[in-house]
Order: structure tokens, then C-alpha cells, then sequence
């Protein structure tokens, strides 16, 4: 498994929001969460929400704006 560091992994998930359509301080402040919260453990509301999140901003029911 493929090990990446805290840092690496919020660049990654900001990166990948803001791909689909979240503004950049949006796509920043989620990926500290769910990168936080996959740090203390809490996959379910780590990282296993992004690919979640990314399709809600590319079909409009999250205004990647806001």
C-alpha cells in the first residue's frame, strides 16, 4: 500500500475538488478535513468521501462556489 504524507495527501484531494469544480479556498478547507479525519482514523469521513464529493460538485448539488 502506498504511503503518502499528510501534506501530500491535501494537495492531492485539493487538487482533485477543485477538478470538479469546488473554488479553491473550498476545495483547500475540505481536503484539510477529510485528510484530518483520515489521520485520526475516521475513514469513513476521510478520504473515502472524495470521489463522493467531487461527483456532487460535477453534477450541481454542491455549489463549488460557496
Amino acid at each position: 500500500m502506498a504511503q503518502l504524507s499528510i501534506s501530500e495527501a491535501r494537495t492531492i484531494v485539493a487538487a482533485a475538488l477543485h477538478r470538479a469544480g469546488a473554488n479553491p479556498a473550498m476545495a483547500q478547507a475540505t481536503a484539510r478535513a477529510l485528510v484530518l479525519a483520515e489521520a485520526q482514523g475516521l475513514g469513513s469521513h476521510g478520504l473515502s468521501r472524495v470521489a463522493q464529493y467531487a461527483t456532487h460538485l460535477r453534477n450541481g448539488r454542491v455549489n463549488g462556489a460557496a
